[in-house]
């Protein structure tokens, strides 16, 4: 709990102390990242006439703000909570730690029974069984927010200008294993590696990396 200091000194009061604050409350907050720290928000503790109490961190008086903290489950789908309790009133702050979404799934094309597995902010899986049992990647990506997986078979990217009938091994960015592409209205090709984003303006001729702002 952590105490702000924000109302005025009381210099009067009844003969009689009230130490029981106005009722208070706290918003849940769910989706949140494992094993992380969650702020709840500030409360005002109000309706006290100068009564003093103590709780675990320490004595509040009316018109302090205070605010409650704590660390998420490590665990996904995983609610806490902290309980802040003032002059016998109380409340609950829940924090519930995000779900574990599979993102992306894709099946190798030469051997059917190797499946892997996008988890967001879970990272990369795989399965030799055809999905009986996964194993997590030795070395996951430094952002395990994982929203598609492409397996690129052998050869490269190729293209087609008359509809599928002939293809053309287009140029490649340089030794580099290319996981996904796309192309916006105008024709543009962008390409995702595992160095990067890279843009073809001339039909896949020629590339340029565009990785301003990402870590590589």
């Amino acid at each position: 709990m952590r105490l702000v200091r924000g109302g005025q000194p009381f210099d009067s009061f009844d003969a009689q102390d009230d130490t029981t604050p106005a009722p208070f409350s706290f918003t849940a907050q769910t989706g949140v990242a494992l094993s992380s720290v969650a702020t709840s928000n500030t409360i005002t503790v109000s309706s006290i006439n100068g009564g003093g109490y103590t709780a675990v961190a320490g004595t509040v008086n009316n018109g302090d703000e205070v605010a409650v903290q704590q660390t998420s489950s490590a665990s996904y789908s995983t609610l806490t909570t902290a309980t802040l309790t003032i002059g016998g009133v109380s409340d609950v702050f829940q924090v519930t730690t995000l779900n574990l979404a599979v993102s992306s799934i894709v099946v190798d094309p030469a051997a059917p029974a190797i499946l892997y597995t996008g988890l967001d902010d879970a990272g990369i899986y795989k399965s030799t069984d055809g999905g009986a049992s996964w194993i997590a990647a030795s070395t996951q990506p430094t952002n395990t927010r994982i929203k598609a997986l492409v397996i690129k078979p052998g050869g490269g990217v190729f293209k087609s200008s008359d509809s599928d009938m002939i293809w053309s091994a287009c140029t490649q960015p340089t030794n580099l294993n290319l996981l996904s592409l796309t192309m916006d209205a105008s024709g543009k090709l962008y390409a995702g590696s595992e160095a990067g984003v890279f843009v073809s303006s001339d039909g896949c001729a020629s590339w340029a990396a565009i990785n301003t702002g990402l870590p590589f």
